[in-house]
């Protein structure tokens, strides 16, 4: 990463996208919460020009009239964009390292969350209450600025990890923490500027596009793609490029969907049995092609992108191409609409239940309303439950 700022092309691709509410200014009751190493970031934000929200708390509470209020609340937002722009800018320059961003991204926007909910009033809090908002975990999900940072991570983490440009170009087009990406011009920059700043190749990004949308790209898209990483682009060679008939070798999906008619012996399978209904899934790379959905989120799917932001590790259960077999048990028994207030009998056989699974399941079954989760693990002979009320699985004795 190179020092200086940022760039206006990097700056477009997340500008005018934010929806109301996801931009985000200190507040001093948040301030007051930070540990010493959160205050070494705030201290960079303050630095860097990220205003106090209760500045125009105060001049909010000054006016006479709905104009003036008004007028603060605008310069309010005019600021909070700002905020989000010097933050990016911080990060992409390394002026906030990656460990810095991710404390960010959590405990001290949390701290920063509960700061403004304290300050709340009854009335006449107008700023403070939009501050708030700005906090929550949805807001910073939804939050385009926070994203690409949480996507560079996610790029530096599988490139250490031993990636491939393919795998981790992938990833990031199918990494859906805003909405299903179908080519969106906006969406595509944001992805594009996450795979260049953790050094990701051109052409890898472009296969995986193509892959991602399961059509050519157009010569727009392909343009766009090049001028994100200012490559030279001739137009009188606009060819756009050719579908492929087959992914590489690093294009692979962790399920079955691009292995065509070829049969995976599953290594493990999930029986689950409600109400005289019973539903069978097996692992990823074992499941059929027309039901490992990578755009098929989870129940948990929200629960495993907070997770990924927080560690920057890649993990399973957040869709249907990459959920584990009892994750997508459960899954067919919700869309069913049989999970409900019900009592879930699982049984598990080929390998005993992983350390992913043994919490995403009580997660799930707490998304689907499930009443009792019964699991028999035949590998080890050993019987789990859960019950409404329960934090974790137990073994039954």
């Amino acid at each position: 990463m190179t020092g200086g700022n940022i760039s206006n092309a990097q700056i477009a691709g997340v500008a005018g996208m934010n929806a109301v509410e996801n931009n985000a200014l200190i507040n001093i009751k948040g301030e007051s919460k930070l540990n010493p190493e959160e205050r070494k970031i705030n201290d960079k934000l303050k630095k860097a020009g990220v205003q106090i929200a209760d500045d125009y708390q105060k001049r909010y509470d000054a006016c006479v009239t709905d104009q003036c209020r008004q007028q603060v609340e605008k310069d309010y937002r005019k600021a909070s964009e700002e905020a989000n722009k010097i933050i990016l800018n911080l990060y992409m320059t390394g002026q906030l390292t990656e460990e810095e961003s991710k404390i960010l991204l959590t405990s001290y926007a949390t701290k920063m969350m509960q700061g403004a909910g304290e300050s709340q009033r009854a009335r006449g809090s107008r700023i403070i209450n939009i501050n708030a908002n700005e906090w929550i975990p949805a807001a910073r999900m939804s939050n385009e600025y926070f994203h690409q940072i949480t996507m560079t991570n996610l790029v530096k983490q599988m490139k250490r990890s031993g990636k491939s440009d393919e795998q981790i170009a992938t990833r990031v087009l199918q990494y859906e923490l805003v909405a299903n990406y179908q080519g969106s011009y906006s969406v595509m920059q944001q992805q594009v500027d996450a795979l260049m700043n953790g050094g990701v190749g051109i052409d890898a990004v472009i296969q995986a596009a193509v892959l991602r949308a399961g059509r050519k790209l157009t010569n727009q898209e392909i343009r766009l793609i090049k001028e994100r990483y200012n490559a030279k682009w001739n137009a009188g060679k606009n060819t756009p490029v050719k579908m492929l008939k087959k992914p590489n070798k690093g294009l692979k999906n962790e399920s079955n969907a691009n292995k065509g008619t070829t049969v995976v012996k599953p290594t493990v399978t999930a029986e689950l049995e409600v109400n005289g209904v019973k539903f069978k899934d097996t692992n990823q790379k074992a499941r059929p092609a027309d039901k490992a959905n990578a755009n098929e989120s989870t129940l948990i799917a929200d629960k495993i992108r907070d997770k990924e932001i927080a560690t920057g590790k890649e993990l399973p259960n957040w869709n249907m191409a990459n959920a584990h077999a009892e994750i997508g048990a459960i899954q067919q028994a919700h869309n069913a609409g049989l999970a409900k207030g019900a009592d879930l009998k699982i049984n598990v056989t080929g390998k005993a239940i992983c350390s992913y699974c043994r919490s995403d399941i009580v997660s799930a079954a707490k998304a689907a309303d499930v009443k009792s989760i019964t699991i028999y693990e035949a590998k080890t002979g050993l019987t789990y439950y859960w019950r409404l009320g329960m934090k974790k699985l137990e073994v039954q004795k």
